[in-house]
């Protein structure tokens, strides 16, 4: 008996407790709490509309009040103090048809030091939560003030965000390589540098608020490149910037010290504010690295035979001859011009001579500093044999004939 008897008086203790907790579970909220108008900004004041409701069926709400911002997170800059509740058209919320639901004004004053983005570069939203707080009275003598039966605490979330208001400038970066001039590359291309000759980037960043409560000072907007994951240089900003400027950063990469690869290529733009907060975004494509390309030096090669005009001893030479360090014809082809020569290393008339298989009356070519010509072979210029044959006869019949004049 005894035992039955705890057990009901312990069931009916729990339902007891069930029936207290859900009564005290109706004071609720519902309004709009999200400040994130793309021209938010520190130090202007931004208004939304609260609306509490009593949905209790036999108790009143009264003493409401405003106690503290509760922060998300340990990097809030949002405080307490950053939030005004007008309280004036609000004393209690009664049970029934009349006053159980009214409107407070919740002003806000944006603090300095919003971040639009994290170390990510991804949107940063700043939660938190305002407490507030009402006393539960029974509603049955509430003319005579009532008995306090408990007190009612909400958590209303408040969102706070900043846009990011510093840009790449129409989505594309300038950048010059391999001498020629610069290009605009779009997020996600290849571009092909040289290894000897790097790669020079511009980037171009706009502030992109409408007026000027946004201001980025040029020594706090900063360009680092990285290739591969790995931080390769930085450079801080040419120019400041007021709402809807543009400013100009440049740098120079080397990569002498880099194989002929593809890589990934990603450049961090960033900058602070004249309000203490960071803004900024990513720009991300690929350089596909080539090995030096030699490129031969220009010279003066008139007939285009391989050897410079100053060395030349033949110029003109004709473009189907094979020529020797000297320019002159080497090698027979085809063409009868091309026959086997030998270069005569006279200084004074620099001619060539054909073999002797010629006869002495074809035309042979000579080379002149000033062009070719042709011309015909003379007696004296072929005669040299016959000359020969021509002295020993007259040589053999006069010896003949001393011996013969002295025997008589």
């Amino acid at each position: 008996m005894t035992i039955k008897y705890l057990k009901l008086l312990g069931l009916s203790g729990l339902f007891l407790a069930l029936f207290i907790g859900f009564a005290y579970a109706d004071f609720t909220f519902s309004g709009s709490f999200d400040f994130d108008d793309n021209n938010l900004k520190p130090g202007q004041e931004y208004t939304e509309v609260l609306t509490l409701t009593n949905t209790y069926t036999d108790y009143n709400i009264t003493n409401i009040g405003f106690t503290d911002y509760v922060p998300g997170d340990s990097g809030n800059p949002i405080e307490t103090s950053d939030f005004d509740i007008d309280w004036s058209g609000l004393t209690y919320l009664g049970n029934g048809l009349f006053d159980k639901s009214k409107n407070v004004n919740v002003v806000f004053t944006v603090p300095d030091g919003i971040d639009a983005i994290d170390d990510d570069f991804d949107p940063v939203i700043f939660e938190g939560s305002l407490k507030l707080t009402g006393d539960v009275k029974n509603a049955s003598n509430y003319s005579s003030g009532g008995s306090e039966v408990g007190t009612e605490e909400i958590l209303v979330p408040v969102n706070v965000q900043i846009k990011n208001h510093l840009e790449f400038y129409n989505d594309r970066i300038e950048i010059e390589i391999n001498d020629e001039d610069p290009i605009n590359i779009s997020r996600g291309g290849t571009k092909s540098p040289e290894i000897d000759k790097g790669m020079a980037i511009t980037v171009s960043y706009k502030n992109n608020f409408g007026d000027d409560s946004f201001n980025f000072d040029s020594n706090n907007v900063q360009l680092e490149v990285f290739i591969d994951d790995n931080s390769v240089d930085s450079e801080t900003g040419d120019e400041s910037v007021g709402g809807g400027e543009i400013g100009t950063v440049s740098i120079d990469i080397d990569l002498d010290d880099y194989d002929a690869e593809e890589y990934d290529v990603r450049l961090e733009l960033t900058g602070e504010d004249n309000h203490g907060g960071i803004h900024g975004e990513t720009f991300e494509f690929k350089i596909d690295i080539q090995e030096e390309q030699y490129v031969p030096e220009e010279t003066d090669d008139s007939d285009n035979d391989g050897v410079e005009d100053d060395m030349d001893l033949c110029p003109d030479t004709p473009t189907t001859c094979e020529v020797d360090e000297a320019g002159c014809k080497l090698k027979i082809y085809e063409d009868s011009n091309c026959l086997i020569i030998k270069r005569d290393n006279s200084e004074e008339n620099k001619e060539i001579k054909l073999d002797t298989e010629k006869s002495v009356n074809n035309p042979v070519i000579k080379k002149e500093n000033n062009g070719v010509k042709k011309e015909e072979i003379t007696d004296k210029q072929t005669g040299g044999a016959g000359s020969f044959l021509f002295g020993l006869i007259i040589g053999v019949i006069g010896t003949a004939l001393f011996f013969t004049l002295t025997k008589v």
